[in-house]
């Protein structure tokens, strides 16, 4: 399953604003919740932010970030991962591609 997030990243940005942060908060409360999974942070860009080398670049700084910012407020992070996809997965082919998703991959075995 994937949780798909639309964190209002601007163009060539990967800093979260407050208000997506409380919302970032409420993920953590979600996640945090069932430790039997394993789940992965996934970046991305939309097109019209540059090469494939900066949106690479900056979908992985915007994954990093919130890895980041869940960890700096006290989320286990052991099953945990990030990773950018740069703008090769697009939905919307416009700026709301420039979006986190949360990936469930694995269950984890008892």
């Amino acid at each position: 399953k994937n949780i798909s997030y639309q964190i209002n990243f601007k163009k060539n940005s990967s800093i979260i604003s407050k208000s997506d942060k409380k919302i970032l908060n409420d993920i953590r409360q979600i996640l945090s919740s069932d430790k039997k999974f394993f789940v992965e942070i996934g970046g991305h860009a939309d097109k019209g932010t540059g090469t494939d080398f900066v949106n690479d670049n900056i979908s992985h700084l915007r994954a990093q970030s919130v890895y980041n910012y869940l960890k700096d407020n006290g989320m286990d992070m052991t099953n945990i991962t990030f990773k950018g996809y740069g703008s090769r997965i697009p939905i919307y082919n416009n700026v709301k591609d420039r979006r986190i998703e949360f990936k469930i991959i694995d269950n984890v075995q008892e």
